[in-house]
């Protein structure tokens, strides 16, 4: 059985000047349900700067585990709560790889206070072996070397959504200390060698979402 925590990413988007709200809501909801049950690890919340989105990033023990959290009554009742102030989107996988970047000691208090992501969802490509081949020995050494990166996960697995199985093939989530970071790791040659790189698996822009945030343990 594998060791590795089941991801699971809910995307809101917030209907306007209803952020600060729908975090409030969120933060009751883990403190009073989410922390009860059982198979739960970690969640952390990420607010989009301009105030349209929030990021609900959770990791859970097994799929089983995030069913009965999705089928709990008491969650069940904070779901047209979140309606109220926003729209969902929820993606469910695992990490089929997970690199760290050489850190020195002086950053360890920084990362345990929080991080910056770059998460990239990518919908189901037409040949999806050639994609996993191309992604997985070209575009993912390429990545690993970006300065400034400090880890980088890669979904596995079917990815699901309360809805059912959606129109998304592969996740890739890169962490760096601060959004700073990641804008001098992509104006770097290494970084603009990964972008050029993505056009060529991933040609068509409809087809890639692209997230930039900050992130917090609460």
């Amino acid at each position: 059985m594998s060791n590795e925590p089941v991801i699971l990413v809910n995307l809101l988007r917030v209907k306007l000047g209803k952020q600060d709200a729908l975090i409030a809501l969120l933060k009751e909801n883990i403190d009073t349900v989410i922390r009860t049950l059982p198979g739960w690890k970690t969640t952390r919340l990420i607010a989009a700067e301009d105030g349209a989105g929030v990021v609900i990033y959770s990791e859970w023990e097994t799929p089983a585990a995030v069913e009965a959290m999705r089928s709990d009554p008491r969650m069940k009742a904070y779901f047209p709560r979140i309606a109220e102030l926003a729209s969902l989107d929820s993606l469910m996988g695992s990490a089929v790889a997970h690199e760290h970047a050489a850190e020195p000691a002086s950053h360890n208090q920084q990362t345990k206070a929080g991080m910056a992501q770059m998460v990239v969802i990518y919908r189901t490509p037409k040949d999806t072996e050639a994609f996993d081949r191309h992604y997985f020995d070209i575009h993912v050494p390429l990545a690993k070397k970006l300065p400034g990166l400090r880890s980088y996960d890669v979904s596995h697995g079917p990815i699901a959504t309360p809805a059912g199985s959606p129109d998304v093939y592969r996740i890739g989530t890169l962490h760096f200390d601060d959004l700073a970071a990641i804008k001098t790791a992509f104006a770097s040659p290494e970084g603009q060698a990964a972008a050029a790189d993505r056009r060529i698996y991933a040609p068509d822009e409809s087809g890639v979402q692209m997230y930039l945030f900050d992130n917090k343990t609460v």
